[in-house]
């Protein structure tokens, strides 16, 4: 694998690799997550893969990926660390096993240049109607997650932790934001955004390392390049005390139970087998307790560790749990569940090195706790 410049503030990563069918290739553009500028990066990208002048519509489009032998081609928004990266990804078939003298990856690398470089407009703005459906279909998508309890629980237990950080802002903003995002503000963030923002590019396939940056550095060309806004880096914040009780009262037959630890110890990121074992310990005893009053969860609990961010969520699973003041859920007194209560201090337990680490609680089936 390589990493080159191949203009002011675009790089390209380089992997060689003969063992697939399929060549992979990106375009990443990583800005800083903010919560005034979320929603605009993953709107723009969206009303980017509307169309281009050569192609205006998403039937061009279509078309174009077909005489690619069934190309594909997507906008992506994600959440790395405390950055947001937007953009675009594509797959088309290797050109190993395409007839002799066909040549995929120079189209798909023009393809990806002119979403970039020369989106459909008219008098020089992005094409209003584009921009209203892509707003209205993002804010349904935004409002849509809470139709996941699982996920939304994960995302609103993410919102408790990290109050106030750039990792607490979702991937995509909030759809209030979003609804506020005019033409007006969109087509000039498009032209203040694009000359400033980093451009992460990305091959993996079997073509030389040469050809590839040839094919970008040609498609990127008219790419307006001036630099100034650089990722940002992980700031490691101390974990606030003491732990914090959210719960959200719904109207739902099974309850989603997550608990998050927030360190800002640098050791404790490096031993992750030491992280495994303790939440699977974790997980086990908190499946018997759950036995042992009645109330096993519909689905086992698992874990996931946020290496990006220093911090780590376990997602519980579903579970029949009981209405807030009943006999059974104040015998669950000592999981701080009743009322959003705060959990009460605990002395420092060790499992395997690692000492017990603050966090929070958040019950989607519950009431929210004050703070």
């Amino acid at each position: 694998m390589t990493r080159q410049l191949l203009m002011n503030n675009v790089y390209l990563t380089y992997i060689p690799s003969e063992k697939f069918k399929t060549s992979f290739l990106s375009a990443q553009m990583a800005a800083p997550l903010e919560k005034e500028t979320a929603g605009r990066n993953a709107l723009l990208v969206n009303v980017l893969n509307r169309g281009t002048v050569r192609c205006p519509d998403m039937a061009a489009i279509g078309r174009e990926l077909d005489m690619l032998y069934g190309a594909r081609l997507e906008p992506t928004v994600r959440k790395k660390g405390e950055n947001q990266l937007f953009g675009f990804v594509a797959s088309c078939v290797d050109d190993r096993f395409l007839p002799k003298g066909e040549k995929l990856l120079e189209k798909l690398t023009d393809l990806l240049g002119e979403f970039y470089c020369s989106p459909i407009t008219r008098g020089g703005r992005l094409l209003e109607e584009y921009v209203e459906s892509e707003r209205e279909n993002l804010a349904d998508l935004i409002r849509s997650d809470i139709n996941d309890k699982r996920s939304y629980a994960a995302r609103r237990l993410l919102e408790e932790m990290c109050a106030g950080e750039r990792y607490g802002v979702g991937r995509m903003g909030s759809a209030k934001d979003v609804e506020k995002i005019s033409l007006q503000k969109l087509n000039s963030y498009y032209h203040d955004v694009l000359p400033k923002g980093r451009l992460e590019l990305f091959y993996c396939g079997s073509a030389p390392e040469k050809r590839v940056a040839g094919a970008f550095t040609r498609a990127f060309a008219a790419l307006p390049r001036q630099g100034g806004l650089e990722p940002a880096a992980t700031v490691r914040r101390p974990p606030r005390e003491p732990a914090q009780v959210v719960e959200e009262e719904m109207d739902v037959s099974q309850g989603k139970l997550c608990i998050g630890c927030h360190h800002a110890d640098e050791r404790h990121v490096r031993r992750h087998q030491q992280l495994q074992a303790l939440f699977e310990r974790a997980g086990k005893a908190l499946s018997v307790l759950l036995r042992r009053q009645r109330l096993s969860p519909a689905e086992g609990p698992d874990y996931r560790i946020l290496r990006h961010r220093v911090c780590q969520l376990r997602p519980g699973g579903g579970g029949n749990f009981p209405a807030a003041g009943s006999p059974e859920k104040r015998r669950m007194g000592g999981l701080g569940a009743d009322r959003g209560q705060r959990v009460p201090p605990q002395q420092p337990a060790h499992y395997g090195g690692l000492p017990q680490l603050p966090g929070g609680f958040c019950n989607g089936s519950g009431r929210r706790g004050k703070r």
